[in-house]
């Protein structure tokens, strides 16, 4: 059985505000939830006007109170931007709220251009030398086990509660995947970031996974992009939005805002445009309800997973919620949900 989750980035479209998209998030989880989705995740990014999740520790708390049984989570929070001993508060107070729901998604990138970086780091420059004593100490704080030879030891996390967020590493490769094995922590692989060497990279967690008090086996989740609709005319149209997007932000421009579609129609495409657009679109699941259905099976198959995580950038959030709902009704995630009702 395949499980479907979310991972929203709050996009922005060109005609709205960033609390627009932020109010969309809200609904959208909402409706995530009714449809039998497993998790709703949302993201950090920073000095962005295309995305508005800069902080998903408050967005969260927020989400908690408007869904009821979704699992919520952060993909992720960039680890090095931050003190482990906050994180660990943060996701605590969290699981108070909503216990047995919160997922601690964590990567190493910046999440923002080196400016952000180092203005998180309060003016220090930007580094991720020291994400595995960070993890170790955010590992230590959670489960209340600080060594007796730490620098803070006798220090506690609180509030003291008694269950845990589920603590997953966020990555495309690299030390990443041998720490989260290592840790015996949970993995979720970003296909729509790095679409290339997803199976060897599972698989390699998979081989080296040692069982941990977070878990006896290993737990891994595959990431991308999608665009769902009811013809493949329609849905192609759709990702036109995507294809503009990725390539102003791989030509290094700050789109403001999600392009529209008549903006992307419109865009003057050189022919190195074009062969950049043709690479990105093996990071998105492209179609009608049964060919996205069949890529999704495809992609469980092929990375060993039993979930796989779906992002889109779609600002317009009914054309959004359709495209999920056709998935949902293709996939019948839930049965007793029906999309036409």
């Amino acid at each position: 059985m395949l499980k479907l989750s979310v991972l929203d980035q709050s996009p922005i479209s060109e005609k709205k505000t960033a609390a627009d998209a932020l109010m969309d998030t809200i609904v959208f989880a909402q409706k995530i939830e009714s449809l039998g989705f497993t998790r709703f995740w949302v993201s950090e990014h920073h000095n962005a006007f295309n995305l508005a999740g800069s902080s998903p520790e408050v967005l969260l708390a927020f989400l908690a109170a408007k869904t009821s049984k979704i699992r919520l989570g952060s993909g992720g929070v960039m680890l090095p931007n931050y003190s482990s001993y906050k994180v660990a508060e943060n996701f605590r107070v969290l699981e108070v709220l909503a216990p047995g729901r919160i997922d601690l998604g964590i990567g190493k990138s910046p999440g923002g251009n080196p400016l952000a970086a180092k203005a998180l780091k309060n003016g220090e420059d930007w580094k991720a030398d020291n994400y595995l004593q960070q993890i170790n100490d955010l590992l230590y704080y959670m489960e209340d086990n600080l060594p007796n030879d730490h620098p803070y030891y006798g220090l506690k996390a609180t509030p003291i509660v008694t269950s845990k967020p589920d603590t997953w590493l966020l990555s495309t490769g690299g030390s990443s995947v041998q720490i989260a094995a290592k840790k015996g922590l949970s993995f979720n692989y970003a296909h729509f970031i790095h679409p290339i060497g997803g199976p060897s990279i599972i698989q390699s967690y998979k081989d080296n996974f040692v069982p941990s008090i977070f878990h006896k086996e290993p737990h891994a989740i595959v990431t991308t992009y999608f665009v769902c609709s009811n013809s493949e005319e329609e849905a192609e149209e759709l990702a036109l939005i995507f294809d503009l997007h990725l390539l102003l932000i791989q030509k290094g421009i700050q789109p403001h805002g999600i392009p529209s579609i008549e903006t992307a129609r419109n865009y003057t495409y050189s022919p190195s445009d074009k062969i950049i657009i043709e690479q990105n679109r093996s990071k998105i699941l492209i179609g009608t309800p049964e060919t996205v259905k069949n890529q999704l099976l495809k992609l469980q198959i092929e990375h060993g997973v039993d979930e796989v995580m779906l992002v889109s950038l779609l600002s317009d959030i009914d054309i959004k919620i359709k495209s999920f709902e056709l998935i949902a009704d293709a996939i019948q995630l839930n049965p007793q949900y029906t999309m036409y009702k």
